[in-house]
């Protein structure tokens, strides 16, 4: 009978009684469910660390690489993957004996009392005992894994733990995004600012002429105040732009982790980068299995089915030995020529508690249901975002190239209206006015649609998890 148990023992060490069910639970794609939405592109350049860089921007560089070192939201979460390595430890610890050392010692005395033996009616004696023990030990326990409940507990903690790994590289992808964004909306206001200035110079100029003419007689009042309003309309957009660069600076510095935003922008720095051409990608679905929080789902997904087996293996007995070694004596003197030991084993078998065990399980399925779904929503997210960025920089491509044309038809327009104008050929300055507004606005717009395709590139970057080409040398996760 002993022979049996103990090979029963063995036998179901290696046996886990829950199958899992979780396999693939993401949505079925097509090899190329995602493709740029303009044929014909650049081929992809080769492959860079930092997605940052392709914006040819070495201060920008420097900007998000000191943020991501220093930023408190991306410190934040490491210190949660120390957590969730520690809880990983705490998980993992079952599967070792339990050792405490031990070491005791009492005094005890006791109150004998002995009746006379020669005297049954006579007084009896009293004695007071006294005695010492001292002992040394080391307990151990020890739950036998028979059905794998520890290991899985294990198991779920290192997905947490990778999953949380995951999370630092999505807020660093998001961290490294906004400080992008921070850097050239700042660079923007510059750049901005140096076009209002000229344009300021042009409408000085115009008010110059407009005035000179009413002053002899050629022009009427109202075009002068027009012409006034039309300048203080651009000096009020100066004093806009000055304070925006101002927030976009206060932002940048509040990503890197810094109070003051001096030395993140270089003074130069006043010409928006160039992008590059879109990459003729036909992304596949596997792509976007490397986005961080795409990586993150699948994990918590891994975690809640491990959970489900630790649930599972609950149900069932369990297996725990226990053993003491020590010394133990009477006298000090004598304690380490005393050796003692015990050892023993119990199974403990959940004959009834409520359901509660076999709810937890209920809830744990339930979980992984729950992280299942939100693995598919993440996925479909994922796809989405990519077609948007896509299309909108294709879009935004084909609406620069449009504001290039309508600056030019507009600057045409403003020297015909004010050569016609100087000639006396128009009745009233109004004709002109409309014209020096339209080309100003072209060319603001312009420069706010070359900010905006920054924008769509940075976020088709943010999209793709920092990257814009297909992993060719990697092998699919099975």
């Amino acid at each position: 009978m002993r022979t049996l148990v103990v090979a029963a023992c063995i036998g179901l060490v290696a046996c886990n009684p829950y199958g899992r069910t979780v396999r693939q639970p993401i949505p079925r794609l097509p090899a190329r469910s995602v493709r740029a939405a303009e044929p014909g592109g650049a081929p992809p350049a080769a492959r860079r660390d930092a997605w940052w860089r392709t914006f040819g921007e070495p201060a920008l560089s420097a900007a998000v690489e000191a943020a991501l070192g220093s930023n408190l939201q991306v410190r934040a979460a490491w210190a949660r993957v120390a957590q969730a390595e520690a809880l990983g430890t705490q998980a993992r610890s079952g599967l070792w004996p339990q050792i405490t050392a031990q070491a005791d010692a009492s005094r005890r005395r006791s109150i004998l009392v002995l009746p006379s033996f020669t005297d049954p009616d006579g007084p009896e004696t009293v004695r007071a005992l006294e005695s010492d023990t001292f002992s040394l030990s080391l307990p151990v326990s020890y739950e036998v894994d028979v059905f794998g409940r520890t290991i899985a507990q294990g198991r779920g903690a290192d997905a947490d733990e990778a999953a949380l790994r995951d999370e630092v590289e999505a807020v660093a992808i998001t961290v490294a995004a906004s400080t992008v964004e921070a850097y050239l909306t700042a660079v923007y206001q510059r750049a901005l600012r140096t076009l209002l200035d000229d344009q300021l110079q042009t409408s000085e100029t115009y008010r110059e002429l407009v005035e000179l003419r009413f002053r002899e007689g050629l022009g009427a009042a109202l075009d002068a105040y027009n012409q006034r309003a039309q300048v203080e309309g651009v000096r009020a957009q100066l004093a806009q732009s000055v304070a925006q660069e101002a927030v976009a600076l206060r932002q940048l510095a509040l990503l890197v982790g810094q109070a003051s935003p001096d030395g993140l922008v270089p003074d130069g720095a006043t010409t928006l980068p160039e992008v590059g051409p879109l990459p003729d990608l036909g992304v596949p679905a596997r792509l976007l299995e490397r986005r961080p929080d795409v990586r993150a789902a699948r994990r918590r997904v891994e975690a809640a089915d491990e959970r489900v087996a630790a649930a599972f293996a609950d149900r069932f007995p369990r297996v725990l030995l226990s053993g003491s070694a020590g010394l133990s004596s009477n006298e000090i003197d004598t304690l380490f020529d005393r050796f003692v030991y015990t050892v023993g084993g119990s199974l403990q078998f959940p004959a009834w508690d409520g359901d509660r065990r076999r709810a937890a399980v209920s809830q744990n399925r339930a979980i992984v249901w729950e992280r299942t779904e939100q693995l598919a929503q993440t996925w479909l997210t994922a796809i989405h975002e990519v077609q948007s960025a896509l299309v909108q920089e294709q879009q935004q491509r084909r609406q620069l190239v449009a504001l290039r044309d309508r600056v030019v038809s507009t600057r045409a327009a403003l020297e015909e209206a004010r050569q016609r104008y100087a000639a006396g050929l128009l009745p009233d300055y109004l004709n002109v006015l409309q014209a020096l507004n339209a080309a100003q606005q072209a060319e603001q717009q312009v420069l706010a649609g070359s900010r905006q395709l920054l924008s769509y590139r940075t976020q088709l970057f943010r999209a793709l998890g920092g990257d814009l080409h297909p992993p060719e040398a990697e092998a699919p996760e099975e």
